[in-house]
């Protein structure tokens, strides 16, 4: 038995249909209509019913990979610059180890990114960095 149940306001509105079951199992979260709707659906999460474009969630998981790792490697640049103008050798010690550290970081996450474009500007630019630290190292 389908159910419809609108919510609305003078600008806005959402439908929803729920299919009664005896077997109600998981939540989803509907997002049809202006705002979204926590309910309970008949199928697994893999199955029908389900709303849920993983191809999406991947490509967004993704692109906050690639920003993460990006402003990492802004991150360990500073640390590894503000090494090279170090005076005394504890701070520039400590400013060597945060630069390493995030590129150990950096080196561990790049290989899961699925761009090559990106994959290819963050893996020169973590080169550029290594070379670097090697500079202010000796």
């Amino acid at each position: 038995m389908d159910l419809t149940e609108t919510f609305g306001s003078t600008k806005s509105y959402c439908k929803l249909k729920i299919q009664s079951s005896p077997k109600l199992t998981r939540p989803a979260l509907l997002t049809e209509g202006p705002f979204p709707i926590l309910c309970e659906r008949t199928a697994s999460y893999s199955g029908e019913g389900y709303g849920v474009d993983f191809g999406d969630l991947y490509a967004t998981a993704d692109r906050s990979r690639i920003e993460l790792l990006t402003l990492e490697l802004d991150l360990a640049f500073n640390f590894a610059r503000l090494a090279q103008q170090q005076r005394e050798p504890h701070h520039r010690e400590r400013s060597l180890q945060c630069a390493l550290i995030a590129l150990g970081a950096i080196r561990r996450f790049e290989g899961q990114i699925s761009d090559p474009a990106a994959w290819k500007l963050i893996h020169e630019r973590a080169d550029e960095l290594e070379r670097l630290l090697e500079r202010v190292n000796t």
